[in-house]
């Protein structure tokens, strides 16, 4: 969930297929997630982002508050001589105004995670939001100013180490 402090509510995406009442209050909405694996060449050098081996898909046997979530596995996370692998979900970027004061908030849960493997980043926007090592599900938030120069924010809910996470 992506709100606008002091302004309510907003929504960053969703997982409609199964839930008929987000269906119908969204209509024709592009709230869709984006699967993306960041490894291999890039810019013509070969080992930029290293190597991994991800799998990314929507789990509806766990979620903490409706009936899925989107689960992210590594088996393999070799770093790179530029950047490390990673993999994740997106939807499309969303508007911001510039300079307002927003909190992201998501829950999480994991398995066999290292501390800095999963991450959220609000691309372009600073700094991204840490998801720590948690069997349980937990709630994690992060209040950022908008970028008057860069007023909009992407969400990647991301995985870049071996290990197991789980985004509701």
């Amino acid at each position: 969930i992506l709100k606008k402090v002091k302004a309510g509510t907003g929504l960053v995406g969703a997982l409609s297929s199964r839930d008929e009442y987000l269906q119908e209050i969204m209509g024709t909405s592009s709230f869709d997630w984006n699967w993306t694996v960041w490894s291999g060449e890039a810019q013509g050098i070969p080992d930029f982002l290293g190597r991994g081996e991800f799998q990314g898909q929507p789990d509806y046997t766990s979620g903490h508050t409706g009936g899925a979530s989107l689960r992210i596995s590594c088996t393999l996370a070799e770093p790179g001589s530029r950047e490390n692998p990673r993999a994740g979900w997106s939807p499309a970027s969303v508007e911001l105004e510039p300079g307002a004061e927003y909190v992201f908030s998501c829950w999480s849960r994991t398995e066999g995670q290292q501390q800095g493997g999963a991450f959220v980043s609000l691309y372009p926007q600073r700094p991204d939001l840490a998801i720590p090592p948690s069997d349980d599900w937990r709630l994690n938030e992060l209040r950022f100013t908008a970028d008057p120069a860069r007023p909009s924010a992407g969400c990647y809910l991301l995985n870049g180490g071996v290990g197991t996470v789980w985004y509701d």
